[in-house]
């Protein structure tokens, strides 16, 4: 899903749904999960199998060894995920502005279809003050999430 622009999915979601936030909606998830699932799966791939092992031999059940074994040591990969499914859907949302969603998506296309320099500048910038922001609260919990084990 991730090699074709998020704008193919867009326009077809416009195509079954119409304009509004439906498509938008749907756009944004189709364009979020890759992520999420690609960093997801390469953390568990990686994941040392003595670790496995080591569980099973001190008598842990399968769900134990996930949820205090597995889960804590890929815990960096998986917050890593969730960061860039923020971000994405939050590029996500932008194109959604073209097809009626709203938000700062509307704004930057009103500043775009009226060829107003200022309103554009605006929500451009607002959109980046937002994503860098949630990127930093997304790292802050995660750091947060670390020391507490």
């Amino acid at each position: 899903m991730q090699t074709l622009p998020p704008w193919v999915y867009l326009v077809r979601a416009v195509i079954m749904f119409g304009l509004g936030r439906v498509p938008a909606l749907l756009a944004t998830i189709i364009c979020g999960i890759p992520p999420v699932v690609r960093l997801t799966v390469s953390a568990m791939r990686h994941f040392p199998a003595e670790r496995i092992e080591f569980g099973k031999a001190l008598g842990a059940t399968d769900w134990i060894i996930l949820c205090k074994i597995e889960l804590p040591s890929t815990s960096p990969t998986l917050l890593a995920a969730l960061n860039q499914c923020i971000l994405v859907c939050l590029s996500i949302a932008v194109l959604a502005g073209l097809v009626g969603a709203g938000g700062l998506g509307i704004e930057a296309a009103r500043g775009l279809s009226r060829m107003d320099m200022g309103l554009g500048t605006r929500a451009g910038l607002a959109t980046a003050m937002l994503a860098h922001v949630v990127d930093r609260a997304s790292r802050a919990g995660a750091r947060r999430a670390l020391l507490r084990r």
